[in-house]
């Protein structure tokens, strides 16, 4: 927990009192980009807005001060930001967030620290059955899928995507579908953009998606985007029975 000294405490009452939203936000923006946690911290504790979105031409036209952080790689920015209350969720325009960004410019400093974020809401974010039973990661299902001789069932989505949502809160909380998926399938949820799984092995373009692949993850067959619970019981079924011929 950061104690504020008396001047700084000070510095920020007065700017609280005198200094109009614009010119925090002004602040604000110049500190991250210039890497000063001091004044970071001076602008965030007179009230300037972390969620806020700014129209930034060098990278968003929806950009919020976290991903801007992350942009310039400043991990103890990042890390003040989000213990202040940045949500690490938000997306931009082109649905970037603070960690894809990350990602892109490889600060994986950053990237291992934000991730967890992501890892912990998966489940309820997907919203899925708690009876579906999920292996917690695609090598864990792949050896359980090599001793039980059966295949996995490798679900992408993406958090933030409504339509892995919309399919994780219909059609994965079907009865008879999860009955089928403990019975045919090991189960495995990833998140898309928090490298989850061998990117060049198994192409991800959209969320959501679902490989089904055996133990040496040969894909042997996949479902690509949402699903009505009627529609993904059929597939599956159809799924199910090519599979059990080899």
């Amino acid at each position: 927990m950061r104690v504020l000294n008396k001047k700084l405490l000070i510095k920020i009452l007065i700017v609280s009192f005198l200094v109009p939203s614009t010119l925090l936000a002004s602040n604000l923006i110049s500190a991250i980009k210039g890497g000063d946690i001091s004044a970071t911290q001076l602008a965030i504790e007179s009230g300037a807005d972390l969620n806020k979105k700014y129209d930034l031409i060098q990278i968003d036209e929806e950009t919020t001060p976290l991903m801007l952080a992350a942009y310039y790689g400043y991990f103890d920015v990042v890390e003040l930001l989000v213990e202040s209350g940045a949500d690490v969720f938000i997306r931009n325009s082109i649905l970037d967030s603070a960690l894809t960004i990350a990602q892109e410019q490889g600060y994986n400093d950053i990237v291992d620290y934000l991730i967890p974020y992501f890892r912990e809401i998966k489940y309820d974010f997907f919203g899925a059955s708690e009876d579906i039973e999920w292996e917690d990661s695609l090598d864990d299902a792949l050896e359980e899928a090599e001793e039980k001789h059966k295949y996995v069932m490798a679900v992408f989505m993406r958090i933030g995507c409504k339509w892995s949502k919309k399919m994780g809160e219909s059609s994965f909380q079907d009865e008879i579908i999860d009955q089928l998926i403990n019975k045919s399938f090991i189960p495995v949820l990833m998140d898309k953009e928090i490298g989850e799984y061998p990117r060049e092995e198994l192409q991800v373009k959209y969320t959501p998606t679902i490989f089904f692949l055996d133990s040496d993850m040969n894909v042997k067959s996949k479902i690509g985007g949402f699903r009505s619970p009627e529609k993904f019981m059929k597939e599956l079924k159809v799924v199910i029975k090519r599979l059990n011929k080899n």
